[in-house]
């Protein structure tokens, strides 16, 4: 007869929270920190979840690890005293990790291997399938990578469009190229109040990496190219169930490429991610994929971009 699985913590059920424990239900025994009334109504749609009031509680269960699902602007501290009361208990904080490079390494330091981010674009089938084209290099040498997250509105977001929106693209340059190139320029805008709106910048040169990020932005925008000598490859939305190929000559005028569609098999990146983490947790699966060190990386290149910018 098989081991229950062990119990999870879930920190936080707020908008993006609920989705997170709606995934982490479906995989065992979870025990949700709810605070707020909204939070806790969250939670009690799941009745398989035991609502918690504070970390006391969640601590006093020992869980076999937690997933950190609280404000940006908190996770730094959450995920601190997380790491100080649970010893050797591996933690899975939403992206991202947190928005300072200095808490970043704070972080690091007490609690290294046992830290992961939730880049779930690193999960999703059409990034994946991007990977694997740039790795085999069906399309001649690579290029770059091209980018585009824009949209009207944040949600009131308080870190701005580029703790909000650059963490995913960073991830997918992680997941599609294998690294994130050093920054070599940036553009930021931003708001009256000074709140970041949005922000432009490229990374490297072979390959190259640009990217647009913004929150004041007529059309609404997820898109992500992979540039080849020989074509460019496209995911033209995070829901897109097929990648477009565009090819052709380039040296017969202005003219339309020839356009292809390659369907790849739907998957929802979310669950993906964290049931890479239940299994990491029971000893039945790798690491997931972002761990400290792409973490620190991600964080100290937005950092840069918007210093420089």
């Amino acid at each position: 007869m098989a081991a229950p699985a062990p119990l999870l913590g879930l920190v936080g059920c707020g908008a993006w929270g609920r989705h997170i424990l709606r995934d982490l239900a479906a995989l065992g025994p979870v025990a949700v920190v709810a605070r707020s009334p909204a939070s806790r109504a969250h939670a009690a749609a799941h009745p398989t979840a035991r609502v918690v009031p504070d970390l006391d509680a969640l601590v006093a269960l020992d869980p076999a690890g937690v997933v950190v699902a609280t404000p940006t602007t908190t996770h730094a501290a959450v995920l601190e005293e997380l790491l100080r009361r649970l010893p050797g208990v591996p933690l899975f904080g939403e992206k991202p990790l947190t928005d300072s490079l200095a808490a970043a390494r704070r972080l690091a330091a007490l609690g290294g291997e046992r830290l992961f981010a939730m880049d779930k674009w690193r999960y999703h089938p059409g990034v994946q399938r991007l990977a694997a084209h740039a790795r085999a290099g069906t399309f001649g040498p690579v290029l770059g990578l091209r980018t585009e997250r824009l949209a009207w509105g944040s949600s009131g977001r308080p870190e701005g469009a580029a703790w909000h929106l650059l963490p995913h693209d960073f991830a997918i340059a992680l997941e599609v190229l294998g690294t994130l190139p050093p920054l070599r320029w940036s553009l930021v805008q931003r708001d009256r109040a000074g709140s970041v709106t949005g922000l432009t910048c490229a990374l490297g040169r072979a390959p190259w990496v640009e990217c647009r990020v913004s929150s004041h932005h007529p059309v609404r925008l997820r898109r992500v190219q992979l540039v080849c000598e020989r074509a460019i490859v496209s995911l033209d939305d995070g829901y897109a169930d097929a990648l477009t190929i565009a090819s052709g000559p380039l040296d017969q005028g202005d003219r339309e490429p020839e356009r292809r569609t390659e369907p790849f098999a739907a998957g929802l990146p979310l669950a993906a991610e964290l049931r890479a983490f239940a299994d990491h947790v029971r000893g039945t699966g790798p690491p997931p994929r972002s761990g400290i060190a792409d973490t620190l990386l991600l964080i100290e290149r937005i950092e840069r971009a918007l210093a420089d910018g």
